[in-house]
Order: structure tokens, then C-alpha cells, then sequence
């Protein structure tokens, strides 16, 4: 740190101006009043004071910012500021005593401020940080410590201590005092040697320099004032008194010194001192010299000082002793040097060695490498060298390309980019590769993909390090590749296209064939009649579900299925899929029996419409292969690590199984395990590859467990986000504790009936038939009664007859019927709901009955209302469609459900009618001639009409329903219609 700091920030020069202005008026006045010893001691006692204080003041500065260097810092200068204001309060005795009280003030109170210094001092400089010290280097400061004190105090004896005591045998009290002042003088010795050896290497070395100063000027002007003292020849107010005032001079100028340090670079501060190697040159010999000087003594003494010639003697004895010492100290510390030296050489030959092997091993990377490698200059973009690849690469000469722009080559079009990478290689920025085109020797450009570092020596970037990879053929690979691409992806175009139009066409007439057979199933038929429409529509049914499944696998296929992600109630979709399969298992007989495990959520988030599509897709499977019995679907869910859910279902059925040997066949598209089962069951084999791609593309997937003529049970997982739950409804109090009788033919069915009523807080009791049932009402009492319809030894009709006229009059009887299935109004029953059970339904069923607001009790039909019951609806409707049958259907199915509406053949036409009369709804075909859907649309909604559009198309392919919502329509209906999904959406508009 260099003393002289910035004169704007620091307050060091001003102090060190006023120090020399009072200096300069001390020794002023000192000149004027030589000849008045009054007046210079008066001059001494007032200035000496304050100037003591003023240094005070600085070392108190320095102790308040010394904060930032820490805690030890901020100690060690308190305990220094201490120090000077106990001098300077002995100053201040001294003059009232010598001035004021006109009293002696030798060996007073003044003694006591002024001794009370020199610890307080030694304490300070002790606490000061310094640089930290090895143990060998705290031997050296022990010993070269030891020598200089042992020297010292050879020196205070000779020439302080002895004739101090000499010249004051009678008076006790002075004696002490006069001999306390020398002792206390090597103490401060002792911690400036501390000091110096230990803060010599510092790099703040500007304060403790001038307090080192201070110390040792201090030290010397106490000698000198006593040996004055001792020879009766000192006079106060002279130039002796300078020494002091120097001392505190310098004192309080490192005080101001460390204050402004700390301001100006806080950033440095730490409680050590970091070592900077810079030492003292004299310190180092300090030890000897003063060696030398006590061995002067040691002669001198054997002729002035006869009776201390001894204790030299001795004194010098431990002098040379700790010499020697400290000589075997350096010697072990050369050897180390020598052995570090010794290491360091050896360590840089290796490192030569391997510098010159790794040479070699460039060279030979650099001839025999593929790639070609070059180097530039940052002067004048030359090349300065090439490998062997350059000639092989672009077949010129070497040789011939040295210190030629190597930018000659590149491909004019190229230019910019390959400047922009050479400029940012010599910037030292990180670069990419580039592929630049390359001037070959037969004049044709080759491209190459080019790379550079920059070209390092001593720090300095001379250059760039450049590599280049030919990559013509593979440049000639990634256009052939473009161009099958582009045939792909022109042929997967087509494919959906094709698909499209197929779609499209194959959907109209189906549209009126599902249509007209729905339709005339309506009408008053003969059983004949009835049954060859149902094989009509069941037909068309299923060659509609072929299309849907092939469509289906292209967009799989293609990549262009994209999955949902939205919150849906899980068991809703469940009973929702078992809806969907009822009908085919009331045809058959068969009981589908749902079992949701415990901890299942309520609420998850993912794809509804594939999930269903997969339990539908295994539930007909299950039915389709199963004669008798039941099939199980039950549903249960684990917790991953990355917070998802594991949804896990389960299909069970009782029908003829799969041989393990064709187990491979399964999930296959087209492929069925049988070709017998396919002559006997029918179908395509797509409903299970379906299902497999779905399965997977939700994060799970899907295996089955089959024993032959055992049946089968399928199972498959997918992964789904939580939801945040819905608020869970509490168990009604209506049904809790109530004796419920559950009737039920199939054991399980039966079994989850009575674990379902269980977990509601009711109380079950079961019966496996009729018989057994009657025995339990005529014998018990229950408030529910929950019948199957399909009971094989006593009809319902008789059990509800039976029951109501005996103890369990009161009753609620619930019947579960399978769908399709008609009640005779004489049944007397409370409730009933259609196969397959669902417990959802069944809790709210029974909760409404036990409810005490309800209605009176009601039998409810499985009738269809006759037409006169149909409600007339307001809508006013307009049917765009080109196709004549469609128009027929479309109009008789909104006449079926009550609606009466006009028809259009084109946009245009619908665009007329519009402009003729309001229309409440348009029901809207997309592909019609002159103008199609889309562009009608488009001119209803600019023109600012505000009419509801239903899109009524053929058109059923991914992506269709979000362009017709995206063109403003505001609902989406595929052909073949379905007069309850008709009837649905007109309701939403109602």
C-alpha cells in the first residue's frame, strides 16, 4: 500500500501538513526562547499536550474504520489509542504540576499515565493482524527475536540500567521510577521487533511502517533522555524533545493512514494480512548485526565494566548459542530449498518430455488425419500450414496454398460466413461449424464443414486452428433423404386424402341406411319385419365401427393422434364405457359386475374419450368370446415417484380362452388367434392393436392372462395426472343402519352389491334365490329390498306380491332389469335401474327413496313414449344438404324428436333463406356443390348473422371437429346420425 493515497479521498496528507506546521512553529519558538529555560518549559508542557492528544485523535480514527478489517483490527488500534491517551494524560499531570503547583513532577502521578503506556502500546502492536507463519519461519522470528532482546538488553544495562542504579542508591522511589522507564523500553522493543519481523512481507505495509517509526524514535529519544538524565546535562525545550514529538507524530499519522485504507479499499480487508514476499532487506541481517555489536560490547566491558564482564559473558554465550540455532534452522531450510528446486527441475524435464512427446503425437495426428488441418494467421488471414488431408480433400499442392488467404477457396457466396467465424475465433468467442463450399483443384466447389479455435501462445491469440471435414456425399445423402421425405410425406398426404373422401362417401349412404332403419323400427312391424331391420341396422353398425377402427389406426399410424389432457371423473367414464356394453350383454344374458378397489380417485387428468374407447374396445371382446357366466371389470390405482397416478384395470370373462401358443397373436392388427373364431365370432382383430397403441401412448400398457376354455382376464395400465378432488359428499343418514335384503343370482354381483351397501352404513343380508328369499321376508323385517329381475326360480311379480302384503309392506323394493327389458306396471316396485349395476346410481337411487321430501312412490315403465307424446319444440331449423336420401333422414329423425325444420341444398341456399327469414339453428353438411360448408359458414358470421351451426358431416377424421369449431360453428355432429346425439344437441341450444 503506498503511503502517499488519493489526496481527494484521504485525510492523510492534511495530517501530515499540519504534523510539519507544527513541528515547524516548535522549532520556531524553540529558536526564539533559547536563551529563556522558563519559557521553553512552559512551551513543552502546553504544546506537548496537545499535540499528544492530536495523535491520540488518529489512532482513535483508525480503531473506528479498522472495523472493516475485523474484529482484531478494531482491538488492537483501540488498544494503541489507549496507550497514546494515557501518555498524553501524563503529559497533562506533568504540566499542571510543573506549572501550575510549581512541583517536582520526576517520579509523581504523571509517572503512572506515562508507564501505563508502554503495555498498553506493546499490546496493541501484538494484536495487529500479521502475516501468517509457518513453523519453521516461527522458529527464525523465536530465535532471531531472542538475539536482538538478548543484545538490547545487554545494551540498556551497559548503558542505562547500571548507571541509573549507580546514580541513584539513596533515593528509593526515583530509583524505581528511572529504572521502570528503560525495562518498559525493551518491552516496547520487544513488540516493535514482533512488529517489523512479522508484518515485513504485509501489503499493507504503509501504516505499520510509520508506526514503527514512531516506536523506535520513541525508544531512542528515552535512551538518549536518560543517559542526559544520568549525566545531569539535560535541558528541557531542546532539540531532544523533538524525538518526542516526532514519535508522536508518526504515531498518529499511521493512525489517519490504516482510517483512510479502510475507506478507500474495503474491499481488501481481512484479519490477516495477506503475504506478499516483499521484506525488509536489512531485517534480514539485523540479528547478526546486533550479534556483532554485543560481541563490541563484550570487549568494551572487559576494560570500563569490569564487574559485568561475567553476565556479558554469559549474555554472549546464548547469543552465539541461538545463532547456531538459528544457522542449523537456515541450513534445513536451504536443503528443503535444494530438494524443492531439485523436484521443480525434475518436474519441468518431465513436463518437457511430455511437451515434446505430445509434439510427436500432433505431428503424426496432424499428417495422418482424415480431416484436414490448417492453421491461419490473425495478421493477414494467411495459411500457415496444411496437413496431407488438404491435397487428398480439394487435390491442390500443398505447398502451393502456403501464405495464400486461405478465403480464396471459399465460395463467394460463403464469404460472410466464414469471416464472421474467423473474427470471432480471433475474439477468442466460442464458434459453431460452419459448412462452407471449397474451390477444388478441377475447378468444382466441394463442401466441407469447417470448425476453428483460436491459435494460443504465451496468452497472446496469434491465429486460428482450423478444421475441415469433407461432407459432400453426406450433404448429397441428406437431399436424396429431403427428397424421400417429401415423397413420404406426399403419400401419406394422399393416404389421408384417400381416407378422407372414403370416409366421407362411405358415411353418406350409411347415414341413410342406420337413419331410415331406425326410423322404420319405430313404426307397428311384424316380429319378420322387426328382425330383418335389426339386421340391417346391426350390419351397418358394425361395418361403421370397422371404418371408425381402421380410421382410427391410420392416425396412429401417421402420428397425427394427439391425446387430451383434461380432468374427468373416473368412475363416470367407467359406468359410462359399462353403457356402452350393456346392450350386448342383455342380448347375450350375461352380468358385467364393475368393482372400483378402495383409494381410487375420484378426479384425474388425461385423455376420456381413449380410455373409454380402450374398456369398451375389451368389454366387447370379453362378451363377444363368453356363452355364460360374468365378466368383471375392476379398476384400481397406485402412486408413482414423479407424483403421477397408476391407473391399473382388469377384464375377467368366463368364455372360451386362448391356447398359450397363439398367445403372440394378440394386439396385432388384422390378426385374430383363430381363423375359426373369426368365422364364428366375426370381426377384424383392430380393436385390440387399437387398444395396445392407446394403452402406450398414455404412459402404460396392456398384456392378457388366458387358459383355454377357462376364459380370460386382460389387463392394462395408463399413467395420469392428479386432479384436485371433488369435495367429497358425505354418507346420507337416510340409509345409514338400514336392513337391506340383497337378492341377486350371480355370486358376484351379489358380492359387491353387499360390500357396496356395507360401506354406505346400511346393514345387508343376502339371498342367492327367490325361494330363499320369500323364507327371509315372511322371517325378517328390512327397510330395502334390491332384486335381480333375471331370478331363476320365482319371478319378481310374486316376490313383490308376496312381500307387500306381510311384515315388509313398508319396504322400498329396487329392481335391477337388463336393458331393453319392459316392467309389468303390476310389479310393485319402488325403483329400478338397468343392468349393469352401477353403485353411483344405486346410492342415489336409494337416498332419493329414503329421502322424507320425496314424492309419492311411483312405478317407473320401461316403455317408449308414443308419438302423440312427443313435445312440439319452437326451433326454427334449416337442414343444408345435398344429398336427397340424407335430406329424408335428417327431416324425419327431427320430426321423430318434435321439431319441424327446411331444407337447403347448397350454401348458397342457405345463405338466401338466411337473408329471407331467421333461422334459430343451421344444421350444416361441409362438402356440397357450388358452396361447400365452410365458406357458408365463413359468410353467415362476417355478415354478422347471429345463428347457431351444427356441423353434420361425413367428415370424421382427427382434426375435423376442431376446424369446423375453429370456422365458427358451434357444435359437431359425424354421420351416420344418431337421433339421441341429434336430440342431445338440440336440447343444449333449448
Amino acid at each position: 500500500m503506498s503511503i502517499c493515497l488519493d489526496a481527494r479521498r484521504s485525510y492523510f496528507r492534511r495530517a501530515l501538513l499540519l504534523s510539519a506546521i507544527i513541528v515547524t512553529m516548535y522549532l520556531t519558538l524553540l529558536i526564539l526562547v533559547e536563551n529563556h529555560p522558563a519559557y521553553r518549559i512552559m512551551i513543552d508542557d502546553l504544546l506537548f499536550p496537545a499535540f499528544n492528544g492530536l495523535a491520540a485523535i488518529g489512532l482513535l480514527y483508525a480503531a473506528i474504520r479498522s472495523e472493516t478489517y475485523g474484529q482484531r483490527a478494531r482491538l488492537a488500534w483501540t488498544f494503541l489509542f489507549v496507550g497514546q491517551l494515557s501518555f498524553m494524560l501524563g503529559d497533562v499531570t506533568w504540566a499542571i504540576l510543573e506549572l501550575g503547583l510549581h512541583q517536582e513532577p520526576i517520579a509523581s502521578v504523571a509517572d503512572v499515565f506515562y508507564l501505563s503506556y508502554y503495555p498498553l502500546f506493546a499490546l496493541g502492536i501484538l494484536l495487529l493482524p500479521a502475516v501468517p507463519l509457518t513453523r519453521k519461519e516461527s522458529i527464525k522470528l523465536l530465535l532471531d527475536t531472542g538475539i536482538v532482546m538478548i543484545s538490547a538488553v545487554l545494551f540498556f544495562w551497559a548503558f542505562l540500567i547500571e548507571p541509573t542504579i549507580a546514580a541513584n542508591e539513596e533515593y528509593t522511589l526515583v530509583l524505581l521510577v528511572s529504572l521502570a522507564y528503560p525495562v518498559m523500553d525493551l518491552i516496547l522493543f520487544f513488540a516493535l521487533l514482533q512488529l517489523l519481523f512479522r508484518t515485513s512481507g504485509s501489503a499493507k505495509q504503509g501504516p505499520l511502517l510509520l508506526l514503527s517509526v514512531g516506536i523506535a524514535t520513541g525508544i531512542i529519544t528515552d535512551a538518549i533522555y536518560l543517559l542526559q538524565s544520568i549525566q545531569g546535562v539535560y535541558e528541557t525545550g531542546t532539540f531532544l524533545d523533538l524525538g518526542w514529538l516526532a514519535s508522536y507524530a508518526f504515531a498518529g499519522l499511521a493512525g489517519v493512514l490504516q482510517a483512510d485504507a479502510c475507506n478507500l479499499y474495503p474491499e481488501d480487508s481481512s484479519d490477516e494480512i495477506e503475504y506478499r514476499g516483499k521484506h525488509f532487506f536489512w531485517l534480514a541481517y539485523f540479528p547478526y548485526l546486533c550479534s556483532a555489536a554485543a560481541y563490541i560490547m563484550l570487549i568494551w566491558s572487559r576494560y570500563y565494566l569490569t564487574d559485568s564482564f561475567s553476565a556479558f559473558s554469559w549474555g554472549i554465550g546464548g547469543i552465539i548459542g541461538l545463532v547456531i540455532l538459528r544457522q542449523i534452522v537456515a541450513l534445513n531450510e536451504n536443503v528443503d530449498l535444494y530438494n524443492k528446486a531439485k523436484a521443480e527441475i525434475d518436474e519441468r524435464r518431465k513436463a518437457e518430455t511430455l511437451l515434446r512427446q505430445s509434439e510427436e503425437r500432433y505431428r503424426d495426428v496432424f499428417e495422418a488425419s482424415p480431416d484436414v488441418i490448417f492453421t491461419i494467421s490473425s495478421n493477414d488471414g494467411a495459411i500457415r500450414s496444411l496437413n496431407p488431408a488438404f491435397e487428398k480433400f480439394l487435390g491442390w499442392n500443398a505447398e502451393e496454398w502456403l501464405n495464400k488467404p486461405f478465403m480464396e477457396i471459399i465460395h463467394p457466396e460463403d464469404l460472410a460466413a466464414y469471416l464472421e467465424m474467423f473474427h470471432d475465433t480471433l475474439r477468442g468467442r466460442k464458434t459453431r461449424a460452419q459448412e462452407l463450399r471449397c474451390l477444388s483443384a478441377s475447378g468444382e466447389y466441394l463442401t466441407a464443414e469447417i470448425i476453428a479455435v483460436p491459435l494460443i501462445e504465451n496468452g497472446k491469440i496469434l491465429g486460428a486452428l482450423g478444421f475441415a471435414r469433407n461432407i459432400t456425399e453426406r450433404k448429397q445423402a441428406q437431399s436424396e433423404l429431403e427428397r424421400a421425405k417429401e415423397v413420404a410425406e406426399a403419400s401419406t398426404k394422399a393416404k389421408s386424402e384417400f381416407l378422407a373422401n372414403m370416409s366421407h362417401e362411405i358415411r353418406t349412404p350409411m347415414n341413410a341406411v342406420i337413419g331410415m332403419t331406425g326410423l322404420l323400427l319405430e313404426a307397428d312391424l311384424a316380429e319378420e319385419q322387426r328382425d330383418y331391420l335389426e339386421t340391417i341396422r346391426s350390419s351397418a353398425n358394425t361395418l361403421l365401427a370397422l371404418i371408425n377402427d381402421i380410421l382410427d389406426l391410420s392416425k396412429i399410424e401417421g402420428s397425427k393422434l394427439e391425446l387430451e389432457c383434461r380432468p374427468f371423473d373416473l368412475k363416470k367414464c367407467v359406468e359410462e364405457s359399462l353403457d356402452l356394453a350393456a346392450a350386448n350383454a342383455a342380448e347375450k344374458g350375461l352380468e358385467i359386475v364393475c368393482i372400483f378397489k378402495r383409494n381410487l380417485p375420484d378426479m384425474v387428468i388425461g385423455d376420456v374419450i381413449r380410455l373409454r374407447q380402450i374398456l369398451v374396445n375389451l368389454l366387447g371382446n370379453a362378451l363377444k368370446f363368453t356363452e355364460e357366466g360374468e365378466v368383471e371389470l375392476s379398476i384400481g390405482s397406485s402412486a408413482l415417484e414423479s407424483g403421477n397416478i397408476e391407473l391399473q384395470f382388469a377384464i375377467r370373462d368366463t368364455g372360451i380362452g386362448i391356447s398359450r401358443d397363439r398367445m403372440d397373436r394378440l394386439f396385432q392388427p388384422f390378426s385374430q388367434v383363430d381363423s375359426s373364431t373369426t368365422r364364428h365370432y366375426g370381426g377384424t382383430g383392430l380393436g385390440l392393436a387399437i387398444s395396445k397403441r392407446f394403452a402406450e401412448m398414455m404412459g402404460g400398457r396392456i398384456w392378457a392372462e388366458c387358459e383355454m376354455g377357462k376364459g380370460s382376464t386382460f389387463h392394462f395400465t395408463i399413467v395420469a395426472q392428479p386432479s384436485a378432488p371433488i369435495e367429497a359428499i358425505p354418507m346420507s343418514p337416510m340409509i345409514s343402519g338400514k336392513r337391506t335384503l340383497i337378492v341377486y343370482k350371480n355370486d358376484l354381483a351379489r358380492s359387491m352389491l353387499a360390500e357396496s351397501v356395507r360401506s354406505w352404513g346400511m346393514n345387508p343380508a343376502v339371498a342367492i334365490s327367490g325361494k330363499s328369499a320369500l323364507e327371509m321376508l315372511g322371517a325378517e323385517t328390512f327397510d330395502v329390498v334390491i332384486l335381480d329381475a333375471m331370478l331363476d326360480d320365482v319371478d319378481v311379480l310374486s316376490i313383490s306380491k308376496e312381500a307387500k302384503r306381510g311384515k315388509n309392506s313398508k319396504a322400498l323394493f329396487v329392481i335391477f332389469i337388463p336393458i331393453g327389458c319392459g316392467l309389468s306396471r303390476e310389479t310393485q316396485v319402488d325403483g329400478w335401474l338397468t343392468k349393469p349395476i352401477k353403485p353411483t346410481q344405486l346410492y342415489s337411487l336409494l337416498v332419493g327413496l329414503l329421502s322424507p321430501k320425496r314424492d309419492a312412490k311411483s312405478i317407473v315403465a320401461c316403455t317408449r313414449p308414443a308419438n302423440s307424446e312427443v313435445d312440439k319444440h319452437d326451433l326454427r331449423i334449416i337442414v343444408a344438404e345435398d344429398n336427397p336420401v340424407n335430406q329424408k333422414v335428417a327431416l324425419s329423425m327431427l320430426k321423430r324428436i318434435g321439431y319441424r325444420a327446411d331444407v337447403a341444398a347448397n350454401g348458397v341456399e342457405v345463405l338466401k333463406a338466411l337473408e329471407r327469414q331467421h333461422y334459430d339453428v343451421v344444421l350444416m353438411d361441409i362438402q356440397m356443390p357450388e358452396m361447400d360448408g365452410f365458406e357458408a359458414t365463413r359468410r353467415i358470421r362476417s355478415s354478422g348473422i347471429k345463428t347457431c351451426i351444427i356441423a353434420i358431416t361425413a367428415h370424421a377424421l382427427n382434426g375435423d371437429r376442431e376446424a369446423c369449431l375453429s370456422m365458427g360453428m358451434d357444435g359437431y355432429i359425424s354421420k351416420p346420425i344418431r337421433m339421441e346425439e341429434l336430440q342431445k344437441a338440440l336440447e343444449k341450444i333449448i
